[in-house]
């Protein structure tokens, strides 16, 4: 696929871990990974909640690349978990390092 190109602002390399958002806030593990597992094993999922009706979010990991790019490949045409509720977002997860994201961060 080469360097460049694809992405755009805020784009993450590729990596084996996603970032799913806008998820429903009572979203369940086995939910996830009936949806996820689709496109490859999957070695963890981690599911973020603030509760209080508030979006949640979650974290899916893959055992390669390849199929984490299959799922965000799908998933970038438009997913909802729940009909009504809207895409969910993914991405591919920032490096644990990463702070990313600043807006006055340069390129």
């Amino acid at each position: 696929w080469g360097k460049g190109g694809g992405g755009g602002k805020g784009a993450n390399p590729p990596s084996v871990k996603l970032h799913v958002g806008n998820l429903p806030p009572d979203i369940q593990r086995d939910a996830l990974e009936a949806v996820f597992s689709t496109y490859g094993p999957l070695t963890d999922v981690h599911i973020m909640s603030k509760g209080g009706g508030t979006p949640a979010a979650a974290f899916v990991c893959y055992t390669n690349e390849q199929d984490a790019g299959k799922a965000k490949a799908a998933m970038d045409q438009g997913y909802e978990i729940r009909p009504g509720q809207g895409n969910i977002n993914v991405q591919y997860a920032r490096a644990r390092g990463d702070k990313g994201g600043g807006r006055y961060q340069p390129y």
